[in-house]
């Protein structure tokens, strides 16, 4: 006697309601607070959520499903960079929104940070203090467009405030809290003394903040840190992180709103939205 599978089950009950959400990883908190504003927007829509990883050729069974009905639209968070071109043929067939992308990705609404504009105004923050020897930690050279984007905005700022480069240092941050331990912890016992450690993300920051007190040093008294992202673990550190906030609830609520009226085909307004970031200070620097 033949007996139905669950995800077979699953999926009738979905079919022509449900949303993935595309990610190339959910681990972290930065994942998690945008999908606590995504998913219960879509749910209240009256749309199945999905949260699905990229890998391998994971693009070619999302269209297949996109193809026999069952995915509605799409939310891209975050992707890599590699990732653009095998999921050109999905978003062309679908109503999608993407979260800050390195590349054009098609027709889609493109919500990007303003990561030029908030580095500014972090350095700008920082200079004003005094600091003029400074650490910049890299994220994820290979998948991230924004990790370029950040540090071309740092050294823009020293730039045209004429720091000369051996006042600046750069290492590799991963936008992982033990890269980043590791890689200061190393800066640090070659005898090294950065004034201020800017960081790619918060993680990696945080990553500094262990590295810096391990070695019998204080923050901010002997070396400033600072970060990006505005996670919510920032404000509850001592000393709490600098760093530059934006509302990923907030966000994730907008995105899902605006997912929700491509599909039901009254979408209107702009297609690129820049996000701004906001500087909060702690007591980082």
């Amino acid at each position: 006697m033949y007996t139905p599978s669950i995800a077979a089950r699953i999926l009738k009950g979905v079919k022509g309601n449900l949303i993935a959400i595309l990610t190339d990883g959910l681990a972290g908190p930065w994942y998690g607070e945008l999908l606590e504003g995504i998913q219960p927007a879509l749910n209240a829509g009256g749309f199945a959520v999905a949260a699905m990883t990229i890998q391998g050729n994971s693009p070619l069974l999302y269209r297949s499903l996109a193809s026999a009905g069952f995915i509605r639209g799409l939310v891209v968070l975050n992707p890599a960079k590699s990732l653009a071109q095998s999921l050109a043929p999905l978003i062309e067939s679908l109503p999608t929104v993407v979260f800050d992308p390195g590349e054009n990705y098609g027709k889609s609404i493109k919500y990007v940070l303003d990561n030029r504009g908030g580095i500014a105004a972090l350095m700008s923050h920082l200079w004003e203090r005094g600091y003029r020897e400074y650490l910049w930690l890299d994220g994820d050279l290979e998948a991230a467009w924004d990790a370029e984007e950040r540090f071309a905005a740092f050294q823009d700022f020293l730039d045209r405030k004429d720091l000369p480069r051996d006042k600046r240092m750069r290492t590799m941050g991963g936008f992982r809290t033990g890269v980043a331990e590791q890689a200061v912890a190393g800066i640090l016992g070659q005898g090294l003394r950065p004034r201020a450690v800017v960081a790619a993300n918060d993680e990696s920051a945080i990553g500094a903040l262990n590295a810096i007190r391990k070695s019998g040093l204080k923050v901010p008294e002997d070396i400033a840190v600072a970060g990006f992202d505005g996670l919510d673990i920032c404000a509850w550190m001592q000393p709490a992180l600098t760093t530059l906030k934006f509302d990923r609830r907030a966000l994730g609520q907008e995105m899902a709103r605006r997912i929700i009226s491509e599909i039901n085909g009254a979408g209107s307004g702009e297609r690129l939205v820049t996000v701004p970031l906001e500087l909060i200070v702690g007591g980082s620097t």
